[in-house]
């Protein structure tokens, strides 16, 4: 006896409503995925969906409608993980009448658009410690100003969770405060609002006297001439872009050929861009390297957020950030946060002074200023 196939039902922001097989659901959401309204629940051939409703009399209202796209956000936490644990969660688009709530995100939801989301909860269940959710925060957001919004509060809670675990020891019980998300866009972030967001739960950041270090050409952590080059060897940079526009990344030495010495930077960007070798990990195994300069990226990444969030500039020119998202790793240590303070000082110039709570309680976080971006 054939096993009947399995369909998703999805919903277009037309009305129309499709049986897509599940085999190819991927595909047909990459296709179509700037006129997908929602995607339902699985079922059999044997049960297609009902005809979509007749289309509304007022053919006005329903072009209104279309223009009033919303995105719902969620911030979660998971209150089953004795170590605060966070995640935004931001929906598809959907109208104004439409309403999301925890329950109606069904599995196949989270596996298609929230995979990192969905791997922690697989993670926390093989573990044998299940992750439940609880619903701290929740906004309905006007699409054209919601990826400024996901920005800054994703941005928020990333530095927030990393600034507070750099004040605890790796082996301390109450480490590890996590935001849930591999990196973070951060192009539309405003970050007046994530600077008092962060005020607001006791964790004061800004700008010192002048700092000895801006007076060095290299970096404070790697001499230009130090730096090794063999197959395979790693380090981290900075790029130098357009004045003021600063980016920080890795790069692994992968050829015997090697670039000229005035280029420290990945062969990612334009041949005619430069940089300069910023922190460079020899000793140790190869995975003891690799993430040494994995955490070295992320550091030097705040370094320069920071830089831009507190009005730092380089020879007079503002600082912008050169990249488009940063990478998020919350398990940061006190090494790193001093790590932090000595690149700053070369980048702006100025000593960086930073006061972090030894908690973050979400109910102190202000959310006003977040919300004045809805």
């Amino acid at each position: 006896m054939s096993v009947p196939f399995k369909e998703v039902r999805v919903e277009m922001s037309d009305g129309k409503v499709y049986a897509v097989p599940e085999n190819l659901l991927m595909d047909f959401l990459e296709v179509n995925k700037d006129s997908v309204k929602e995607v339902k629940e699985r079922f059999s051939w044997r049960k297609r969906p009902a005809s979509p409703p007749p289309p509304p009399k007022s053919r006005q209202v329903r072009h209104q409608d279309r223009n009033q796209t919303r995105i719902t956000h969620f911030i979660l936490m998971d209150i089953n993980n004795p170590l605060p644990t966070f995640a935004l969660i931001s929906t598809v688009k959907h109208t104004p009448q439409h309403q999301f709530s925890l329950k109606n995100l069904t599995p196949f939801m989270w596996k298609t658009y929230w995979l990192a989301e969905a791997n922690y909860v697989d993670d926390r269940a093989a573990a044998g410690t299940p992750c439940k959710w609880s619903q701290v925060k929740k906004w309905v957001v006007e699409l054209n100003k919601s990826t400024r919004f996901e920005h800054t509060l994703r941005s928020f809670f990333a530095i927030a969770c990393a600034m507070n675990n750099a004040e605890r020891e790796k082996d301390e019980m109450t480490k590890v405060r996590a935001f849930i998300k591999d990196a973070i866009f951060c192009t539309e972030t405003d970050w007046d609002v994530v600077r008092q967001m962060l005020n607001s739960v006791g964790m004061e950041i800004s700008m010192g006297g002048p700092s000895q270090l801006g007076q060095q050409e290299e970096s404070p952590f790697l001499r230009i001439s130090d730096l090794r080059r063999n197959i395979n060897d790693m380090w981290n940079y900075l790029k130098f872009g357009s004045p003021g526009n600063l980016y920080g990344g890795k790069v692994q030495q992968s050829s015997s050929q090697l670039p000229p010495l005035t280029s420290f930077i990945s062969t990612q960007h334009p041949v005619d861009e430069r940089g300069i070798p910023v922190f460079q990990k020899i000793d140790g195994t190869p995975e003891e390297v690799k993430s040494e300069t994995e955490m070295g990226e992320r550091v030097l990444q705040m370094a320069i957020i920071l830089a831009k969030m507190l009005n730092g500039n380089v020879d007079g020119v503002n600082i912008q950030i050169g990249f488009k998202k940063f990478e998020n790793l919350s398990d940061w240590e006190p090494r790193h946060k001093e790590m932090l303070e000595a690149y700053f000082g070369w980048i702006t110039g100025r000593d960086l002074e930073i006061e972090v709570p030894w908690e973050i309680l979400v109910e102190s976080i202000n959310w006003g200023p977040l919300e004045s971006l809805c």
